[in-house]
């Protein structure tokens, strides 16, 4: 049957077995004590019926797309919507100590390969994949309001 009922969130539903450790929510799924694909299927629904789509596997950052606007649901921007000006520097900022207290979010991705690139001299790349129609409407430049050539000129 289908993981989610049409026209709503539906309840999350497991596939496959679980581990018990695996059923409490993490930022970080790296953090679960098995990491089996029912697991993170589970973790990420699970987060996403609570709003968050944004979730950790060590430094990659897992987004599912609601295609709708949401808010920060915890963290210091908590009811903040997800891409202001505010949120940015917070995760700038965030950068020099690991991010933490905060959420997981594409900031965090951004503000990490910019704070090596520019205090660390390192090279960086951020690979953003995804399944069809990602980027055709405009949201992901919009929500990426660091300028991609201001980023570039401080790594050459």
């Amino acid at each position: 049957g289908p993981l989610i009922k049409k026209g709503s969130k539906g309840t999350p539903l497991l596939r496959a077995p679980c581990v018990s450790s695996s059923l409490v929510e993490r930022d970080n799924l790296c953090d679960l004590e098995v990491l089996e694909k029912a697991d993170v299927s589970y973790q990420i629904r699970i987060r996403y019926y609570k709003n968050k789509i944004y979730t950790y596997i060590g430094h990659i950052l897992v987004a599912v797309n609601p295609y709708v606007e949401f808010e920060f649901v915890d963290g210091p921007c908590e009811g903040a919507p997800l891409d202001t000006l505010d949120a940015i520097k917070v995760y700038h900022k965030g950068a020099y100590s690991n991010f933490k207290g905060l959420p997981p979010h594409i900031f965090a991705v951004a503000a990490r390969a910019f704070v090596q690139c520019t205090d660390e001299q390192k090279n960086q790349s951020v690979i953003i994949s995804g399944g069809v129609g990602i980027g055709e409407d405009g949201h992901d430049e919009a929500r990426v309001k660091i300028p991609a050539s201001n980023f570039i000129q401080k790594c050459r």
